[in-house]
């Protein structure tokens, strides 16, 4: 048993439920329209699938493993910086978006948290521009949802 993937399966599975029960407040849509509820409720579905095949595969692992890493190997690592480019580029969304718009912002964010990742330049173009223009059309054309324009107006 593998202790370390058992607990943050756990963990992830009540963040997961939480999540889905806070959405049981959300005003509901016109029939067969997706409403405000429809994607924190597919995205806490997701997590909590996903934590728990997190959870099993803990369980079913033969030897018992307790591997936490020590504190100061936390800060060493590149996945430690990963964790805080992704952050800060969340904030920095949060207080970008309506002054430089959707569009805009979205690819600023993802190309420089990639090659703070240290993505090669060419991959980098290309997933940068797919997802940008892929969610603009999936959210702003599709599902018809007012994204904020910023200097594009």
């Amino acid at each position: 048993m593998n202790i370390r993937d058992v607990i943050f399966g756990i963990v992830f599975i009540v963040f997961g439920a939480c999540i889905y029960y806070d959405t049981l407040d959300y005003p509901k849509a016109g029939p067969g329209l997706p409403g405000p509820d429809f994607f924190p409720r597919i995205v806490s579905i997701l997590i909590i699938i996903f934590a728990l095949v997190l959870t099993i595969k803990g369980l079913l692992e033969k030897d018992f493993k307790i591997d936490f890493p020590s504190f100061s190997n936390i800060f060493r690592s590149s996945g430690f910086y990963n964790a805080i480019s992704i952050i800060l580029g969340v904030i920095a969304y949060i207080y970008l978006v309506n002054v430089l718009g959707y569009i805009l912002t979205i690819f600023l964010i993802l190309f420089v948290t990639m090659m703070l990742m240290k993505v090669p330049i060419y991959h980098n173009i290309i997933i940068t521009l797919s997802i940008t223009f892929g969610t603009y059309f999936l959210f702003g054309i599709v599902l018809k949802i007012n994204l904020p324009m910023g200097v594009f107006r």
